[in-house]
């Protein structure tokens, strides 16, 4: 009945970091999770609501969150254009570095307790294929 806002959301955590999955929730989701679990959002790394779609984040939600880190899960040249120029802004606002599947491939960090979060390591830049970067 809730369509994407029924989504699972998942925080993970360890003794330092932590990463708030939010698969497709939208703005209601948002909402809800600011009113019943405000102090419970904080996250290192966010994967963005709704692959970065101008139907979430919410600036009271990205506040709470205020995230070091976001991850949109997105399609190369995806037809809804993810994530959403407006959305972009307000995580570059918080100061959150930003990476897409679509440019990065997969995406992953260690997450070691006591050590610094690093950037992510980036598939696409691991596994660096001549073709993707010709000039042709």
């Amino acid at each position: 009945q809730l369509g994407n806002d029924s989504s699972c959301v998942l925080r993970i955590e360890n003794a330092d970091h932590s990463v708030l999955l939010t698969g497709d929730i939208e703005r209601y989701a948002e909402t809800q999770l600011v009113q019943r679990s405000l102090h419970e959002l904080s996250a290192n790394i966010l994967v963005a609501p709704h692959h970065g779609s101008k139907t979430s984040s919410l600036p009271r939600f990205l506040m709470a969150v205020h995230p070091d880190f976001v991850l949109y899960p997105i399609g190369y040249r995806n037809r809804y254009h993810f994530p959403h120029t407006n959305v972009m802004d307000m995580y570059q606002q918080l100061g959150a570095q930003q990476y897409d599947t679509a440019s990065s491939g997969a995406i992953s960090f260690d997450m070691i307790p006591g050590e610094p979060l690093n950037p992510p390591q980036l598939y696409r830049y691991q596994h660096w294929r001549y073709w993707l970067h010709s000039n042709h």
